[in-house]
């Protein structure tokens, strides 16, 4: 009797045990097939580093970028710079400039990057914003120790200033303040800071003497191949 009992007793269990994994098994598979109904973009679990620099700028080619970053999130079409002298070209070209870029956009988890092209093969512009504090960026700097920063962390020197021109750009929902030196000899790009920075005082004007952003801290950059071809990611870029 005790014997069959015994021998109840462990199908029991063993029927309990079954059950369990059969039970625990169901969910299992039940979690996967509910992560794989969620619709994931790659660029949002993806982060960048500084090496964007270093592969990705004014002359790469768009073929490299696509194959790098892949297919951007938003592209579309924007005309003119920040620095733009649209009174300088009214006097040499009275005609309403033709020229439109292509505009590439990617959202990734640290950092929006945006790359403009005038001919849909090689780079015109790259710009990166973040608030991250661990993106680095090359400073073309006379000083050694300076030749690499970091976003939301390095601040803007004297050398950087130096043959610099600055401007705040109010827009429709933007306001922000650019500093941009021409780098290489002869210049061979143009690097477009974007520093926190406002004043309302009149004694602060930047455009007149923008050694009033030493110190300022640096939270975008763009690198451009001509002075009239920076651009900023503005909040239309990301809507």
């Amino acid at each position: 009797m005790e014997l069959l009992i015994g021998a109840a007793g462990g199908l029991i269990a063993g029927g309990v045990l079954l059950l369990v994994e059969y039970l625990v098994r169901r969910g299992e598979k039940n979690q996967e097939t509910e992560e794989e109904r969620i619709v994931r973009f790659t660029n949002e679990e993806r982060t960048i580093t500084g090496s964007i620099f270093n592969y990705l700028g004014p002359r790469s080619s768009i073929e490299l970028m696509k194959s790098e970053l892949g297919p951007p999130n938003k592209k579309s079409k924007e005309q003119l710079g920040l620095f733009y002298d649209a009174t300088a070209d009214a006097v040499t070209n009275p005609k309403e400039p033709e020229e439109v870029y292509d505009v590439y956009v990617y959202f990734f988890k640290n950092a929006t990057v945006k790359v403009t092209s005038n001919d849909g093969e090689t780079i015109e512009s790259l710009t990166v914003l973040t608030n991250s504090k661990d993106i680095s960026f090359p400073i073309f700097s006379f000083d050694a120790e300076t030749r690499e920063g970091h976003l939301n962390v390095t601040t803007v020197t004297a050398d950087i200033v130096e043959m610099g021109r600055a401007q705040e750009f109010p827009g429709c929902r933007d306001i922000f303040t650019a500093i941009q030196k021409p780098v290489g000899m002869p210049y061979r790009i143009y690097v477009t800071y974007f520093v926190n920075f406002f004043s309302d005082d009149p004694e602060k004007d930047i455009t007149k003497n923008p050694e009033h952003l030493i110190g300022s801290v640096i939270e975008g950059v763009c690198y451009s191949s001509s002075p009239d071809t920076s651009t900023y990611i503005f909040v239309e870029d990301t809507v």
